[in-house]
């Protein structure tokens, strides 16, 4: 079972960075900036700009949050959020055209700290950069970065190749993460707790590490989906960790689909 699972690649990337420009008010400055052809939407919790034509890529407000506690003493009460709530807190976004076919990314930009986060590419920074050197604002007449880059947030995805006609037994899987000491020794981190429902055939199974770290997988497709990761090392030992697993206890972990008239009755039970 060489070849068990596809490779390991990012789904998400959240990138920092900073500039050489902080100190500033996010509420006034998104008042003073506005988009252009490259910079097409501005939004944050006060302000929503746009360049004519992309319109819909204004935020809509979000209204106000509901605390999660609540008791028949102490009714659920609302909180309000900063603003109209459609954005980060106290950071203004940007749409950005990245490339000749108008595939759009967002840079979220916190003028406080001058910190600078990206998701996914680090292309479109110098269009960023470049549009606030160009804004005409004196604060940004000479803008670079500084420091080096930091990630924020890494999820990634992979697959276990199970096959045409196969589906993966996900409570065995639970059972052998929960009880076989063998893989649990193997573990490259400890696992926090396992979620899964047993009597829904369709659900996934949720693998959550002491870590912050999140592992989906899903019966039918053998998608692995991965959250929460701050370092690639970290997603490479969970990786090799589920793919050992595979490859030494296939049988027991990938069966064969059930015939229709057997799986009509299985959902049924």
């Amino acid at each position: 079972m060489d070849q068990c699972v596809s490779e390991l690649v990012p789904s998400l990337n959240v990138t920092e960075l900073k500039i050489n420009v902080s100190g500033l008010d996010y509420i006034e400055l998104g008042g003073r900036l506005e988009p252009t052809k490259d910079v097409i939407a501005i939004n944050s919790n006060f302000t929503h700009k746009a360049f004519e034509g992309y319109e819909q890529f204004l935020t809509k407000s979000k209204g106000e949050k509901r605390c999660r506690r609540s008791t028949p003493d102490n009714p659920l009460r609302r909180r309000k959020r900063a603003g109209d709530g459609s954005t980060f807190n106290a950071c203004i976004e940007f749409m950005i055209i990245a490339d000749e076919f108008e595939n759009t990314k967002v840079i979220r930009y916190f003028p406080r700290s001058g910190s600078i986060q990206v998701f996914g590419s680090l292309e479109p920074v110098d269009i960023f950069l470049h549009y606030l050197t160009k804004c005409s604002l004196p604060e940004f007449s000479s803008v670079e970065l500084v420091g080096g880059s930091k990630p924020l947030l890494l999820n990634y995805r992979f697959a276990v190749n199970i096959g045409d006609n196969k589906f993966i037994d996900l409570t065995s899987l639970a059972h052998i993460l929960e009880s076989n000491n063998g893989i649990r020794e193997k573990l490259p981190f400890p696992i926090k707790y396992i979620k899964h429902d047993a009597g829904d055939v369709h659900s996934k199974i949720a693998i959550v590490f002491t870590s912050k770290i999140r592992v989906h997988i899903w019966p039918k497709s053998g998608k692995v989906n991965m959250f929460g990761f701050k370092a690639e090392l970290s997603a490479i030992m969970i990786y090799d960790f589920i793919q050992d697993i595979f490859r030494t206890m296939w049988n027991d972990l990938v069966r064969d689909s059930p015939s229709p008239d057997v799986k009509n009755n299985f959902e049924k039970n």
